[in-house]
C-alpha cells in the first residue's frame, strides 16, 4: 500500500533528479489581496511569471517543485459545496507541483509528466489528455496536441475550450493547459466522460503554459516570460496507486473514520457509498482537515477568511449533531487531522475549535427550530424559503447560507439566495458607511480621492528636526476636505473642485472637536512600517508672530521645558493635540483635538521623549531581525550536518568546496561522488534557507514607544538556548557603541545581504539602515527612526516567546530604561522568592524572560516545599481528631494557608465518622468547614456576628469564611454541639 509520505518523497526525488529546487510549502494564507487563500502551487511563484520578482532568490529559480498545502473553499476556486457528494471533491489538499521559470516550456513539460507517471507504474492505456481548443482571441494549442502523440493516441488527446484554459483569480497570471485524466475502471474507451464531473474519470495533473496576465478590465497582456506552472493532486494519485475508487480509502482520511466510529452511538463504520451517513462522513473528515491548518493562521470570524473558516466549523458541528456523535467528537477529529496534515495544534487553539462548538450548538438548536418554522409556513408558498428568512438565520443565529441551503434541499425546499444576497450587500454597505465616520485611519474614499490632487506634503524633516514652522493648507472635519482659505490653489485641476468654498472650516473658537490638518510640511512620522505615529502639538500663531527659526531640534530630555516657554514666549491663539498621523499616498494627515482657533501660521512640535524611545525600539528591532536568522539558520545547518553523518574531517571538506577546491582530488571513487553530491545538497539547501528567508522571515512587527513586537516564520518552538543567544548578540552589538549608518539607495545597487520584507515592492529610492559589527553587516530596509549609535539603545530585553498562528512566532522585548528597570524589578522578586517569601505573580509577565521562568521555577519549588509541610500539619491535626471522644467536634486550627488547611483537615471528621466543626482565624478573617447534620444552617449560625460572610455546601458539607468583628466568640456557640 502507498502512503502519503511515500508519494512525496517520490514526487520530490523525481523532480530533484530532473534539477528542480525544492520549495518548501507557502502558508494557507497568501500575501496577496487578490486571494481569500494559497489555491494552487504558483501563488508564491506569481511575481517570477510576472516578472516583477526583484533582488530575491526567486529571481534566480529556474526551476522549482514543491508540495503545496491549498485550501479551495471561498473565491474564484471554491470546492466547498461538492465535499462529500463524490469521493474526490475537498476543501484542503496538497498539490504536488514542478515549475519552470523561462527555462523548459511545453515540450519537456509534457516528457517530464509522462515520464513521472511511468516511473509510478500508471496504466497510460487509462491515461487521456486535454489541450485549449481556442476562442477568436487566442488560437488553438496544436503544438500540445503534437507533443501528446508521442505517447498516446489520438483519440486519447481531445479539445476543450474554457475548461483548459487556467486562471490563479480574476487577475494575474494564466494561459492555456492541458490537463491528465485517469480512468478509474479502464480496459473501456470513454472519452465523452472527460471533464464530466463522472468519478470514475477524473483530472489528476494540469499542466499550465503560462503566457499572459489578465488584467482588471478582463484583456490579456502578453508575458515577455514564458514559464510552466503544474498541480498533480496528491489525494487522487493517492487513490490510483492504491486501485481505490475514492480519495478517502487512504492514510489521509481512514484515521479520521475511526474517530466517527468511536464517537457514534450505534459505532458506525464508514462504507464510502453514496448513504447519507457517509456523505455527513466524508464531509466531517475533510472539514476536519481544513479547520487543522486553518487554525494556525486565522481565527473564526464574520468576515472574510476567518467566516469561511467559521462556515466549515459550523458545517462540521451541524453534521456532527446530525450524526449524534458524542460531545468532544470535533476537537478529537481536530488533533487527529492535525497529525495528517503535520500541525501542532497547542491548547489555545483547541480552545477557539471548542468555544466555536459551544456557541453554534446553542444558536444551532434554536436557528433550526426557527427554520423548522419557517419551513412550515414556506409550504404554501411553494416550498421557496425568503431571502429575508435566510438572512435572519444568518444575522441572529449564525446560520451560514449554504448550511441553511442544504438543511432545505433534504427537506426537498427551495431558498431564495439571491434575495438573501442583496440584503447581505445592503447590510455590507451600512457597515461601510458608518466606517466612514473614523477619522483616524479610516477617512472617506471619497476624501482619499481627493487627496490625490493636493500638494505632497514634505516630510523629510522627521528625520532632521523636532520642531518646524509650517502652514495650514486642509482640515478634515465631518467626511469633508476643507481648503483652510477659499482661494486654495490645487496641483490637479480634477481633484477637490467638488468642496464647496462656503464650506471652510470656521476659525472660532472650538474645543475637543477630532479633526484632521494637512500642513505644506512636517517633522511627524506618520504610521508606516510596524513603527507607529508620533504624537505632539501643533500650536496656531498670530500672522507674522511667530519669531522662531523655520526648523529647531531640542534635546528631547527639555521637551517639556520647551513646549512651557514656547507657550509663554509666543502668543497662539489655540492649539491641536496630535493623537495619530497616517499618510495617504504622498499626503500627510495629522489627526487630533483642537482648542481655541486655527491659523495658517503653524509650528509644530512631536513628543520628543516619545520618539527616542520608538527610536531605540526600533533599531533593537533590527538587531533582533539579524541574529534571530543568524542563530537560527546556523541550527538548521548543522541539523543538516549531523542528519548526514558528517564527521569533522568531512565538514572541512565540505568547506573546502565551498571555496572552490575540488573534492574529488582529495577523496576517489563512489564514495566521493556521493560525498560531493551531499555537500551540493548542502550549498544548495544553505542558498534557499539563506536567500529564501524560509528561516525567521519577518512576518510583521509593531514598535511603539513601550516595547517592540516581532513576528517571524518558524515552524518549531524555539530553545531557550537560542532565546539566550539572540540576547547576548544584540547586547553584545549595543555595548561596541556602533555607528548606526542611514543612506538613501537606488533599489538596484541593494544586494543580497540587505533584510527586505517579502512580497514589499519597493521605490526606486529606498532607505538603508547599517550597523558594521564583529558579527557581520547588519543590513536592512526601513524607512522608519533610527537611533544614531547602537550604545543609545542602552539595553535589550526579550519578555516572551510564542506562537501566534502556523508556523508564525512571536517575540516581544524592551530596550533602554525600560529593560534596564525591568531588570531590577526582577532582582527584587528574584531575592523575594529565593528566601521563600510570597510575591504577587501577576507581575512577572512584566519581567525579562530568563528570570521570569527562573522565578517561576522557584515559586514552583516554594509550592512543592510549602505542600508537603501543610501535609504533615493536615496528618497531625487529623491524628488529634480522631483521637477524641466528644460527640460533636469543635477544632481550632493555628497554621499558615489556613483556608486550605481547614477544609482538608474538615475530611478527616467525614473519614473517620465524626461530626463537628473545623475553624481557625487570623487577624482579619475567620474560616470554618462543619461536616454535620444541616451544615449550611450551623455554618451561618456560627458566622453570625461577622461581616461579608460567604457560606457554600449542601446537606452535611458546608464551607464558610467572614471578616471577624469584635463581637464574635467561640463560647456563643455551645448550642451548636451534637
Amino acid at each position: 500500500m502507498w502512503t502519503s509520505q511515500d508519494l512525496r518523497r517520490s514526487f520530490i526525488s523525481f523532480f530533484k533528479s530532473h534539477n528542480h529546487t525544492h520549495i518548501p510549502s507557502s502558508p494557507i494564507v497568501p500575501n496577496d489581496t487578490s486571494l481569500l487563500f494559497t489555491n494552487s502551487g504558483m501563488v508564491q511563484f506569481k511575481k517570477i511569471f510576472l516578472s516583477t520578482e526583484t533582488n530575491t532568490f526567486f529571481n534566480s529559480l529556474k526551476r522549482a517543485c514543491s508540495i503545496q498545502r491549498c485550501l479551495r473553499a471561498g473565491g474564484k476556486h471554491n470546492d466547498l459545496e461538492d465535499v462529500g457528494k463524490d469521493t474526490y471533491h475537498h476543501t484542503y489538499f496538497e498539490m504536488l507541483g514542478n515549475w519552470s521559470f523561462n527555462d523548459y516550456f511545453k515540450e519537456k513539460a509534457i516528457d517530464l509528466a509522462y515520464q513521472y507517471l511511468v516511473s509510478l507504474n500508471i496504466e497510460m492505456k487509462n491515461i487521456y489528455v486535454t489541450y485549449y481548443q481556442g476562442t477568436d482571441k487566442i488560437p488553438t494549442d496544436h503544438e500540445t496536441k503534437t507533443l501528446w502523440l508521442k505517447y498516446l493516441p489520438p483519440e486519447r488527446i481531445l479539445p476543450f475550450e474554457k475548461e483548459n484554459f487556467w486562471e490563479m483569480g480574476d487577475t494575474g497570471p494564466c494561459g492555456p493547459c492541458t490537463e491528465i485524466h485517469y480512468d478509474r475502471i479502464g480496459n473501456r474507451f470513454v472519452p465523452e466522460l472527460v471533464n464530466k464531473d463522472d468519478p470514475t474519470v477524473i483530472e489528476i495533473w494540469n499542466i499550465v503554459f503560462i503566457e499572459f496576465e489578465r488584467q482588471n478590465d478582463n484583456s490579456l497582456i502578453i508575458l515577455k516570460n514564458k514559464s510552466i506552472d503544474t498541480g498533480m493532486g496528491m489525494e487522487r494519485v493517492l487513490s490510483i496507486l492504491n486501485n481505490t475508487f475514492s480519495n478517502y480509502m487512504t492514510d489521509l482520511f481512514l484515521p479520521l473514520f475511526s474517530v466517527i466510529t468511536e464517537f457514534s452511538p450505534i459505532n458506525y463504520i464508514y462504507k464510502d457509498s453514496d448513504c447519507l451517513e457517509d456523505v455527513g462522513c466524508r464531509v466531517l473528515a475533510d472539514h476536519g482537515r481544513t479547520i487543522s491548518v486553518c487554525i494556525k493562521e486565522i481565527r473564526p470570524s464574520n468576515e472574510g477568511r476567518g467566516y469561511v473558516l467559521r462556515r466549515v466549523i459550523r458545517r462540521a458541528i451541524r453534521y456532527m449533531k446530525k450524526m449524534e456523535l458524542k460531545e468532544g467528537f470535533l476537537c478529537e477529529l481536530v488533533r487527529v487531522a492535525s497529525k495528517i496534515t503535520g500541525v501542532s495544534i497547542s491548547e489555545e487553539e483547541m480552545g477557539v475549535i471548542m468555544g466555536e462548538e459551544v456557541l453554534f450548538s446553542r444558536s444551532l438548536d434554536k436557528g433550526l427550530g426557527v427554520l423548522e418554522k419557517v419551513m412550515e409556513s414556506s409550504k404554501n408558498k411553494g416550498g421557496v424559503i425568503s431571502g429575508s428568512d435566510i438572512f435572519l438565520l444568518y444575522d441572529t443565529y449564525g446560520f451560514p447560507s449554504d448550511l441553511t441551503e442544504i438543511i432545505c434541499k433534504e427537506n426537498n425546499m427551495v431558498c431564495d439566495l439571491k434575495g438573501f444576497n442583496d440584503l447581505f450587500k445592503e447590510q455590507r454597505e451600512i457597515t461601510r458607511v458608518r466606517s466612514k465616520k473614523c477619522l483616524t485611519g479610516r477617512i472617506s474614499t471619497g476624501v482619499i480621492e481627493q487627496l490625490g490632487g493636493v500638494i505632497p506634503t514634505d516630510d523629510s524633516f522627521k528625520y532632521r528636526c523636532n520642531g518646524l514652522r509650517g502652514s495650514v493648507l486642509f482640515t478634515i472635519e465631518n467626511g469633508l476636505l476643507i481648503p483652510y482659505k477659499e482661494t486654495q490653489e490645487y496641483d490637479n485641476e480634477n481633484s477637490c473642485k467638488e468642496t464647496p468654498c462656503n464650506q471652510v472650516l470656521s476659525k472660532e473658537t472650538i474645543n475637543n472637536n477630532l479633526i484632521g490638518l494637512i500642513s505644506d510640511k512636517t517633522p511627524f512620522f506618520s504610521e508606516s512600517g510596524g513603527q507607529v505615529s508620533d504624537i505632539g502639538k501643533f500650536y496656531f500663531m498670530q500672522k507674522n508672530s511667530m519669531k522662531i527659526d523655520e526648523c529647531v531640534y531640542a534635546d528631547f530630555r527639555f521637551l517639556k521645558k520647551i513646549f512651557k516657554e514656547f507657550e509663554d514666549t509666543h502668543k497662539h491663539i489655540g492649539e491641536l493635540k496630535i493623537i495619530d498621523v497616517q499618510k495617504y499616498g504622498s499626503v500627510v494627515v495629522h489627526f487630533g483635538y483642537l482648542k481655541g482657533k486655527l491659523s495658517e501660521d503653524v509650528f509644530m512640535v512631536y513628543d520628543g521623549c516619545r520618539r527616542e524611545c520608538i527610536r531605540k525600539n526600533h533599531s533593537g528591532t533590527h538587531l533582533l531581525n539579524y541574529f534571530l536568522r543568524r542563530v537560527l539558520f546556523e541550527e538548521e545547518r548543522n541539523n543538516l550536518k549531523e542528519e548526514i553523518g558528517f564527521s569533522k574531517e568531512e565538514e572541512k571538506d565540505s568547506i573546502d568546496l565551498k571555496e572552490g577546491n575540488n573534492f574529488n582530488e582529495k577523496k576517489d571513487g563512489k564514495k566521493a561522488d556521493k560525498k560531493e553530491q551531499i555537500c551540493g545538497e548542502i550549498r544548495n539547501e544553505e542558498k534557499i534557507l539563506n536567500n529564501l528567508n524560509t528561516i525567521a522571515f519577518q512576518m510583521g512587527s509593531e514598535v511603539s514607544e513601550e516595547k517592540l513586537r516581532f513576528d517571524f516564520s518558524s515552524l518549531k518552538n524555539l530553545s531557550l538556548e537560542n532565546l539566550k543567544k539572540v540576547e547576548f548578540f544584540v547586547n553584545s552589538v549595543i555595548n561596541e557603541e556602533l555607528k548606526v549608518e542611514k543612506n538613501t539607495v537606488k533599489i538596484e545597487n541593494v544586494g543580497l545581504e540587505t533584510i527586505r520584507m517579502k512580497e514589499e515592492d519597493y521605490p526606486g529610492l529606498v532607505r538603508k539602515i547599517e550597523v558594521k559589527s564583529k558579527y557581520g553587516l547588519i543590513s536592512e530596509l526601513c524607512g522608519g527612526t533610527h537611533v544614531d549609535n547602537t550604545k543609545e539603545i542602552g539595553k535589550f530585553r526579550i519578555l516572551s516567546e510564542g506562537s501566534v498562528s502556523f508556523s508564525v512566532r512571536r517575540i516581544i522585548a524592551v530596550t533602554g530604561e525600560s529593560a534596564l528597570e525591568r531588570e531590577r524589578k526582577a532582582t527584587k522578586v528574584l531575592n523575594l522568592v529565593r528566601e521563600g517569601k510570597s510575591v504577587d505573580t501577576s507581575i512577572l509577565k512584566e519581567l525579562p524572560l530568563f528570570e521570569r521562568l527562573e522565578i517561576e521555577n522557584f515559586i514552583k519549588e516554594n509550592e512543592k516545599i510549602k505542600l508537603e509541610e501543610r501535609k504533615k500539619i493536615v496528618n497531625f491535626h487529623i491524628k488529634n481528631i480522631q483521637e477524641s471522644n466528644e460527640e460533636f467536634i469543635i477544632y481550632e486550627v493555628k497554621c499558615e494557608d489556613l483556608e486550605k488547611s481547614v477544609i482538608l483537615i474538615a475530611a478527616g471528621l467525614v473519614k473517620n465518622k465524626k461530626s463537628g466543626v473545623v475553624w481557625g482565624k487570623n487577624e482579619k478573617e475567620i474560616f470554618c468547614s462543619f461536616r454535620c447534620e444541616n451544615a449550611v444552617e450551623k455554618t451561618e449560625i456560627f458566622l453570625k456576628e461577622c461581616l461579608n460572610v460567604k457560606v457554600g455546601g449542601k446537606g452535611r458539607i458546608a464551607n464558610g469564611k467572614a471578616l471577624l468583628t469584635d463581637n464574635w466568640n467561640l463560647k456563643k456557640f455551645s448550642e451548636l454541639k451534637i
